[in-house]
């Protein structure tokens, strides 16, 4: 499998392309991306199920999505999102990683998950905090 490496002010250029065109509903694309993204992850972790997190938080940090990036229950705790910016325009900035979160949890947990950011660097914070919710 190849990758592609980009850096973090060409994630924020598309990011504001996105916005451009689409507006808000941009946010909606980059979280479907994170969708998919997350799948691929989880293949990869799921061939070492006892050891699925770890080799989830690997992923992200050996891909570049994040610096550090801790899961604690109900919530995941990023530092160094490749998706915080600068001017962040007064909103959550990592819809991407929220996809991404999204589908790592609803496949680790085995049902429907609701992954919220309820903390992002963007907007001054300390970490990007994503909260996790149980649907159904």
């Amino acid at each position: 499998m190849r990758f592609v490496k980009i850096s973090q002010d060409e994630i924020a250029k598309i990011r504001n392309l996105y916005e451009g065109v689409m507006s808000y509903a941009s946010h909606g694309l980059f979280y479907r991306e994170g969708l998919y993204l997350g799948e691929g992850i989880s293949k990869i972790a799921n061939k070492t199920p006892d050891e699925f997190i770890h080799v989830v938080s690997n992923i992200l940090i050996g891909r570049g999505w994040a610096q550090k990036i801790t899961f604690e229950n109900d919530r995941i705790v990023v530092d160094g999102s490749i998706e915080v910016t600068e001017d962040g325009m007064g909103m959550e900035t990592c819809h991407r990683m929220r996809g991404i979160l999204s589908k790592v949890c609803e496949i680790f947990m085995k049902q429907k998950v609701k992954v919220i950011e309820v903390g992002c660097q963007s907007l001054g914070d300390e970490n990007c905090v994503f909260i996790i919710e149980k649907e159904g």
